[in-house]
């Protein structure tokens, strides 16, 4: 049916949080959706106005298409089923690419957490760390252990990622962690070599 962009736009809104609905049955052909509407499942799929909106975007859709069939049965129960391949050109036909990118990374990372974290890591190559200062290093050890998790689930999913472009990210935050709190990380490594000093002294005493 003919939903238009208004009808997209009502879709978009009804799939804002939600965490069960994986596949939407239309035909993009018939279904008058124009750049407006197929803008708003963008959005919806992964809003990348800020890290946390990305975070918020639905990471549970995973397919928008007519390739999915309804069959009923006698007792008036039915299933839903995939009539082509899930990965062929034929699945997402008259989807734009960029859709079909999100769709892609929610079918592929069973954990919302793993798609969310796989979208930021794509979307935002520039994390603003200067929002996490007002916790002074508290949090630059779980900043560091999200850049190696992304890496990691990339470099398994990823032909083109590269090893050396997740090291300079990394490297990255906590370059600007250490300028923004200079005196800071001097103290740290200065009590660090104090401890290490003293351990070392205790050992030679004994």
């Amino acid at each position: 049916m003919n939903i238009g962009d208004e009808g997209a736009e009502a879709l978009v809104d009804g799939l804002r949080g939600n965490t069960t609905l994986k596949h939407l049955v239309l035909t993009p052909d018939s279904a008058g959706i124009t750049n407006t509407g197929w803008a708003a499942f963008s959005r919806l799929l992964c809003d990348t106005s800020s890290i946390n909106n990305t975070y918020r975007s639905n990471h549970t859709l995973e397919h928008i298409g007519d390739d999915y069939c309804y069959m009923s049965n006698p007792d008036g129960s039915g299933k839903l089923f995939l009539s082509g391949d899930a990965y062929s050109g034929e699945c997402f036909r008259g989807i734009p690419p960029a859709i079909v990118q999100y769709l892609k990374i929610n079918k592929e990372y069973h954990s919302l957490q793993d798609a969310a974290t796989i979208k930021i890591g794509r979307c935002h190559p520039d994390i603003p760390v200067e929002v996490f200062f007002e916790y002074k290093l508290k949090l630059l050890p779980f900043l560091v252990s999200w850049f190696v998790g992304f890496g990691t689930r990339e470099r398994s999913n990823c032909q083109n990622a590269t090893t050396r472009e997740f090291q300079r990210r990394e490297l990255s935050a906590v370059y600007k962690f250490i300028r923004g709190m200079p005196m800071l990380a001097v103290d740290g490594q200065i009590q660090m070599r104090l401890k290490s000093s003293c351990g070392r002294k205790r050992k030679f005493d004994e």
